[in-house]
């Protein structure tokens, strides 16, 4: 079983290699991270974003973690503005309520989340454990291609009393 060998994984001793990816990725996140973020996590988050590093096609990635009867549902992918709204809009649709989240940005441009969920009871098979997490990437993903990648949307306002270069200043 897939999920078996990914929670033997998780288990195993980590290699000189995965510390210092590990350590890499700590680096490029803000100081709380290590605050809020236990360290079988970090794992998971160095093995999402490395695997999306290396998809030629893959613009999020995703993991469920069962834990009784709540999930965390990690998640890595490329931040754009409107993000968190995508991923919590398309969990909420499914039924899930989101218990708890920790959303970290890297100093270059990537998305490093997790959330606590309750499970709709309907997402649980009583012999499987939660649906598979196919479909929720495949939906993220594909909304995400339909947003900019700029850190800020064109149409947004600069915040009162700026004013944008070449502009008249305002009476």
């Amino acid at each position: 079983d897939g999920t078996e060998g990914e929670e033997k994984s998780l288990l195993a001793p980590w290699t000189p290699k995965e510390r210092e990816q590990v350590r890499a990725l700590v680096a490029r996140l803000p100081d709380q991270y290590l605050t809020v973020v236990p360290l079988a996590e970090r794992r998971i988050h160095n093995q999402l974003m490395h695997q999306l590093m290396e998809s030629d096609v893959a613009a999020v990635v995703g993991k469920w973690n069962m834990a009784g009867k709540q999930t965390r549902f990690h998640v890595v992918h490329r931040n754009r503005v409107g993000s968190l709204g995508v991923i919590t809009s398309l969990l909420s649709n499914r039924g899930f309520n989101i218990l708890n989240a920790s959303v970290f940005s890297t100093n270059d441009g990537w998305a490093v989340n997790a959330f606590w969920l309750e499970p709709p009871e309907d997402a649980v098979h009583p012999s499987m454990g939660l649906i598979p997490i196919d479909d929720l990437i495949f939906d993220i993903d594909r909304t995400f291609s339909s947003m900019s990648l700029h850190s800020t949307p064109s149409n947004t306002p600069p915040p009162p009393g700026w004013e944008l270069a070449g502009s008249a200043p305002s009476a």
